[in-house]
């Protein structure tokens, strides 16, 4: 029993990466996106690096409520996939 659990796991990997790999994708870009404006902006001035974490708090505030709709929204393409449609 476990065994047939453990290839079927093996057979929907393929699939899995290919639902999972664009939200992977996008959420190290915005990771990678902030990182590197911090890095840039922190070389100019405190008031510089100030505006910019105000307008990292606005933009992450609607960034994450709109992410919780796209996970939201995997599964359930997840679920028309396994069915086919």
């Amino acid at each position: 029993m476990l065994h047939f659990k453990l290839s079927r796991l093996r057979e929907d990997i393929p699939s899995l990466l290919k639902l999972a790999g664009p939200l992977l994708i996008g959420q190290l870009a915005v990771i990678t996106f902030g990182v590197l404006d911090t890095a840039m902006t922190a070389r100019y001035s405190a008031d510089d690096l100030a505006a910019l974490a105000m307008a990292s708090a606005i933009f992450i505030s609607i960034y994450v409520g709109l992410t919780g709709v796209i996970s939201a929204l995997a599964p359930i393409a997840g679920q028309l996939f396994g069915a086919k449609r």
